[in-house]
C-alpha cells in the first residue's frame, strides 16, 4: 500500500516588533456592522450577532462554505437537526453561545480557535457541526501523510484543509465528508452529563514545514505485511514541493508496538525545487512484530516529523501465549457443570417485522447468572434455515435485534453481561465504564465472570441449534470487537459452526493488556500480591488461547492503526488457528471496518 504526505520547510518564524513592543493580545471586539471580530490576530475571523461564525480568512484564503441556512459556519446539532443559538456574548476574551442544553465557549487564539463544547442537558448528545469550504486546494492527515483527493470521500480521521497559498487549517473533526457548496465537519459527540470538551481549530497563515516534501512510502506488500523475517525492502519517494532546493535528510525510524525500543535509519537527501528521489531501505534484525514507522525530515538543527505509518514484520512468528497445562480441563469440566444446570429458558413474543416473528428470551448460567437476548424466525416454518448467532461488543448497553431483509436465516444476538437486552438507558448506566463485568471476581478463575460468558455462548448456539427451523449444520458465529473476540472463543469452544467471522477481535493477548498496554476499556487494579492471581486468571480466558481450537472455516480482520484492540495481538491469534482461515489486514484502519456479508461467501449461508 502508499501512503503520502507533503511537507515544506518551515517559513513561518517568531518576530518581535521594532523597539521591543509587546505582541497585540488576540482580542475579540465588537464589529459596527454587527457582531465580532478578530483585532491583532494572523488571520480574519467574524462572528454574527446570533454567534454564528460567518467568516474564517487565512492568507488570504476563506476557508468556510457559503451557507444560507440560519444555523451556520460553527454551530451543533443532535443527529442532521441543526439547533439554533439562543444566546451570544463576549465574556471577557471568549464569545459564549448556545441554549439552555448545549454551550460552546469560542476563543480566538494566535494559532487557533479554540471550542470548549458543553452537553447541559440534551439526552440525545450533541455534535458540533463545521462548514468548510471545496476551494482548498489539498486535504490531508497531519497524523499519517496520506493525502486525499478532491473531494474525499468520507474520512473519519484527524484533518488538514490547504488553501493554493499553502495557508492551512487542521481540524479535530471525528468525520469529514462534501455535502453542499462545501464540506461539512462532524465534531466528536457529546453525551449528556459528560465533562466539556476542547475542540482546536489549528491555523497556519503560511506553508508549514509539513507540507513542502512529498513523500510516499511503500513497503513491498500492500498490505505492510511482512511474513517472514530477514532483509526485507522499503522505499520512500520524495518529491520536492517547495519554492527552492532542499538540502538535508530523511530518516526513518521503526519503533517496536510493545516495547517502544527504536531504530533509525538515515539517508541523506539533496532535491532541487521539483525534484523527485527514491530511497531505499532495508529492514533487517527485527523482532517479530508490529512496528510504528515514522519518517522524519533532517534540514540543519531542524528536524520534523512528516509521516507515520505500521508494518507487520515476521508476522507469521508472532506467538500466542503459553497455553496452561489444565486449559482444556478446565474448559470441559465449565461446560459439564453449565450442562447440569436446568436451562429454565423464557421466551416471549416481542413483534413481527417484515416476513419474522422477533422474541426476547434469557435462560439460566452459571455462578446464578443468566443470559438475556434476541431471536429472530422467518414465519414461514415449511422449512429450516441458517442461522447467524452475534456477539456483542463490550460495554454495557441494550443490543440491536437480529433482523436480516430477505428474512432467509434465523438470528440470534446475546448479551454476555446477566443484564436484559433493552433497558432505559440509564440503567445500563455508562458512567460504570470500564464495564464491572470484565474485572468481577478476576482474582479465582472459576469465579470470573467471564466464565459464565464464555460458557454461555455455548449455551446459546445449543438452543439455537435445537430450533426446529434451524439447519443445526449451518450456524455462524460473529462479532467485532469484544465480539470478535468473544467469536474466537465460541468457535474454539463449540465445534460444530459452520463458519466464523471475527473482526478486529479484542481479548487477545490479556497478558499485554494488563501488564503493557493498560488500556482504558480494561484496567486491572492489582497489588503486588493480586498480581500473581489476576495473571493466573487471564491465562484461561485469553481468546489467542481458544484459536488454537477453532476448527471451522474462519476469516478475521483487524486493522493496523487499531490501539483498541491492537493487530500484534491479532496476530496471535490468527497464527494459532490450526486450520481454514482468512485474514484481512488494512493498513490504514483503525478499531473498524472488517470482512463484510460477503466473506463467506460459497460457505455459508
Amino acid at each position: 500500500m502508499r501512503w503520502s504526505v507533503f511537507v515544506f520547510p518551515m517559513l513561518l518564524s517568531l518576530h518581535c516588533l521594532a523597539g521591543g513592543a509587546a505582541v497585540v493580545a488576540p482580542t475579540l471586539v465588537a464589529d459596527p456592522a454587527g457582531g465580532w471580530r478578530t483585532v491583532g490576530l494572523p488571520y480574519n475571523a467574524h462572528f454574527s450577532a446570533s454567534g454564528y461564525l460567518d467568516s474564517l480568512q487565512v492568507g488570504g484564503f476563506e476557508f468556510l462554505a457559503p451557507s444560507h441556512n440560519p444555523a451556520h459556519g460553527l454551530y451543533f446539532a443532535t443527529g442532521e437537526t441543526r439547533l439554533p443559538f439562543t444566546s451570544a456574548e463576549l465574556v471577557g476574551d471568549a464569545l459564549v453561545v448556545g441554549t439552555d442544553q448545549a454551550r460552546l465557549t469560542v476563543r480566538c487564539l494566535p494559532d487557533r480557535l479554540e471550542i470548549a463544547a458543553e452537553n447541559l442537558g440534551m439526552d440525545d448528545g450533541m455534535l458540533g457541526r463545521l462548514e468548510l469550504s471545496k476551494a482548498v486546494a489539498r486535504i490531508k492527515s497531519p497524523d499519517t501523510g496520506v493525502e486525499y483527493a478532491l473531494p474525499p470521500p468520507l474520512v473519519s480521521e484527524k484533518m488538514r484543509l490547504i488553501a493554493p497559498s499553502g495557508a492551512s487549517l487542521t481540524l479535530p473533526g471525528t468525520y469529514l465528508y462534501p455535502q453542499g457548496e462545501g464540506y461539512l465537519v462532524k465534531l466528536p459527540w457529546l453525551r449528556a452529563g459528560a465533562p466539556p470538551v476542547t475542540w482546536a481549530l489549528q491555523i497556519a497563515p503560511r506553508p508549514l514545514l509539513d507540507d513542502a516534501l512529498k513523500i510516499e512510502g511503500k513497503a513491498a506488500t500492500e498490505d505492510c505485511t511482512y511474513w517472514s523475517g530477514g532483509p526485507q525492502p522499503f522505499t520512500t519517494t520524495v518529491t520536492n514541493l517547495s519554492g527552492g532546493p532542499f538540502r538535508g535528510g530523511i530518516v526513518l525510524q521503526v519503533r517496536h508496538y510493545l516495547t517502544k525500543q527504536a531504530r533509525e535509519l538515515r539517508q541523506p537527501l539533496e532535491l532541487d525545487q521539483g525534484g523527485s528521489k527514491t530511497l531505499s531501505w532495508t529492514l533487517d534484525g527485527l523482532d517479530p512484530a508490529v512496528y510504528l514507522v515514522e519518517v522524519w525530515v533532517v534540514s540543519g538543527a531542524e528536524r520534523r516529523l512528516v509521516a507515520t505509518t505500521r508494518l507487520v514484520y515476521n508476522a507469521g512468528a508472532i506467538a500466542p501465549p503459553p497455553l496452561p497445562d489444565d486449559f482444556d480441563a478446565f474448559w470441559k469440566a465449565t461446560l459439564q457443570e453449565q450442562a447440569e444446570i436446568p436451562l429454565d429458558l423464557k421466551m416471549t413474543k416481542v413483534k413481527e417485522q417484515g416476513k419474522s416473528e422477533v422474541y426476547k428470551f434469557n435462560f439460566a448460567g452459571l455462578l446464578g447468572y443468566r443470559i438475556y437476548g434476541y431471536l429472530t424466525v422467518p414465519l414461514d416454518k415449511s422449512k429450516q434455515y441458517p442461522a447467524e448467532l452475534i456477539l456483542p461488543s463490550s460495554g454495557l448497553h441494550a443490543i440491536a435485534m437480529p433482523v436480516f431483509p430477505e428474512d432467509d436465516r434465523v438470528g440470534m444476538a446475546i448479551n454476555i453481561t446477566d443484564m436484559d437486552v433493552d433497558l432505559p438507558p440509564e440503567d445500563y448506566d455508562w458512567r460504570t465504564w470500564p464495564a464491572p463485568y470484565l474485572v468481577t471476581g478476576i482474582l479465582e478463575k472459576e469465579y470470573y465472570s467471564l466464565r459464565f460468558s464464555y460458557a454461555g455462548m455455548v449455551r446459546a448456539t445449543e438452543v439455537l441449534a435445537a430450533r426446529p427451523e434451524v439447519q443445526a449444520d449451518n450456524i455462524l458465529v460473529t462479532g467485532s470487537s469484544q465480539g470478535g473476540g468473544l467469536t474466537l472463543v465460541a468457535a474454539g469452544l463449540y465445534p460444530h459452526y459452520r463458519a466464523a467471522v471475527a473482526n478486529v477481535p479484542g481479548l487477545c493477548r490479556l497478558d499485554w493488556n494488563f501488564e503493557i498496554l493498560n488500556p482504558p476499556y480494561f484496567p486491572i487494579a492489582a497489588s503486588a500480591e493480586t498480581k500473581p492471581m489476576v495473571s493466573t486468571t487471564l491465562k484461561y480466558f485469553d481468546a489467542a488461547q481458544f484459536a488454537r481450537r477453532v476448527t471451522c472455516p474462519i476469516w478475521v480482520s483487524m486493522g493496523l492503526r487499531d490501539d483498541v484492540t491492537p493487530a500484534m495481538g491479532v496476530f496471535c491469534a490468527y497464527n494459532a488457528i490450526p486450520g481454514d482461515k482468512h485474514l484481512l489486514v488494512q493498513p490504514l484502519a483503525g478499531h473498524s471496518g472488517g470482512w463484510g456479508p460477503q466473506a463467506t461467501e460459497g460457505v455459508w449461508p
